[in-house]
């Protein structure tokens, strides 16, 4: 992404799934966000990244394949990230002795 060009989609979504009425309680909450981070560090060979938020974290992250153009990326790059967490809670009976 251009430098000081900002993302166009929203900055985070989330969805929340909850049992219906007469089901056991169960829950599933997913959460996307999407950022822009600075490149403090790239390894090309082992194919990692470390990125600062936009709040001062770092993070460590290794980069798959289908990121095409990761050998263009340099430090000091602002970088696009979009990233979803999942959280899944449900409630089952015990197995019948």
């Amino acid at each position: 992404m251009p430098k000081g060009e900002a993302p166009s989609a929203k900055a985070s979504s989330s969805t929340v799934e909850v049992a219906k009425l007469g089901e056991k309680p169960r829950r599933v909450e997913v959460n996307t966000h999407e950022i822009v981070a600075t490149v403090d560090a790239i390894d090309y060979k082992a194919r990692t990244v470390t990125l600062r938020g936009p709040e001062g974290n770092s993070r460590t992250l290794k980069v798959g394949p289908e990121a095409k153009r990761f050998d263009n990326v340099k430090k000091g790059d602002e970088v696009y990230v979009s990233y979803t967490e999942t959280t899944a809670i449900s409630v089952e009976a015990p197995p019948k002795k």
